[in-house]
């Protein structure tokens, strides 16, 4: 074999081994998209299975899954009480019935109007962002605070603020 036949066949091997290459980098992906799209139905059962043990069907879930939706009850839990920690560190709290976070000194929540039982003893927090917010004062005559725009309740007195914007 002369060194240009030798030089020929090196190059078709490398040319067979690339595109061998190329065929199993796409294979590899399509079998990578179908595992991911297995893992979104697996989670999509298991989000159903767990709707049900929250539906108290959990005698129909077998012991084993009983004791995992059981801890997934307990990471719930925690990553609220993490959430609510890192409210109260933002100077916010959390509103019972719509479950907004909102400044930790209003009386009533500025998304649903509800009232909070107890003012929260907190130092203000100083807010970059609100200082941009555009406010108006509030359509309670005895009021007058000042609401950002988009909200739909006033944080002082709870008095709604759509029929004032014409909502």
């Amino acid at each position: 074999m002369s060194f240009m036949d030798k030089f020929k066949k090196g190059a078709s091997d490398v040319s067979k081994k690339a595109k061998d290459t190329v065929e199993i980098n796409r294979l590899k992906m399509q079998v990578s998209n179908k595992e991911k799209e297995m893992n979104q139905l697996f989670i999509q059962i298991g989000q159903q299975a767990y709707e049900l043990y929250q539906e108290h069907a959990a005698e129909q879930m077998g012991e084993g899954n009983v004791s995992r939706f059981t801890r997934i009850d307990e990471l719930n839990e925690e990553v609220h009480q993490l959430k609510l920690e890192i409210a109260n560190l933002n100077g916010q709290k959390q509103c019972s019935s719509c479950k907004e976070y909102v400044d930790v000194n209003i009386k009533f929540c500025s998304t649903c109007g509800n009232a909070f039982d107890e003012p929260t003893s907190h130092e203000p927090v100083e807010e970059v962002a609100a200082s941009i917010e555009t406010t108006v004062p509030c359509s309670n005559e005895a009021c007058q605070s000042p609401v950002n725009e988009d909200e739909k309740f006033c944080g002082e007195c709870g008095t709604a603020m759509q029929s004032e914007r014409g909502e």
